[in-house]
């Protein structure tokens, strides 16, 4: 099994701080444009006095999303877990 220290997998091209500044934009406008679609929603269900269940559906969507975006999260830090295991395992059992 390969191993994904010598083939750089967990190395980044750039540093945790530009990493950590371009997720938090790309955040701010995954919120800026669900706040906008239901925004939209929100204004077309009071001019037309219905679509209010399109708003409910947009809302309801957002929160899978962000529900989505925190099992990415988990998920990814998992493996990280489960990789520096498997590395302290490898050396151990090399001693």
């Amino acid at each position: 099994m390969p191993d994904p220290l010598h083939h750089g997998l967990n190395q980044s091209r750039w540093p945790k701080r530009i990493g950590r500044l371009i997720d938090a934009i790309c955040l701010v406008a995954l919120i800026v444009v669900v706040v906008t679609v239901i925004y939209g929603f929100w204004l077309r269900a009071i001019w037309a006095h219905g679509y209010y269940l399109a708003v409910a559906v947009a809302v309801l969507g957002a929160f899978v999303i962000l529900i989505g975006l925190a099992q990415q999260a988990i998920a990814a830090r998992d493996v990280a877990t489960w990789r520096d295991m498997a590395a302290t395992a490898r050396t151990e059992a090399g001693r």
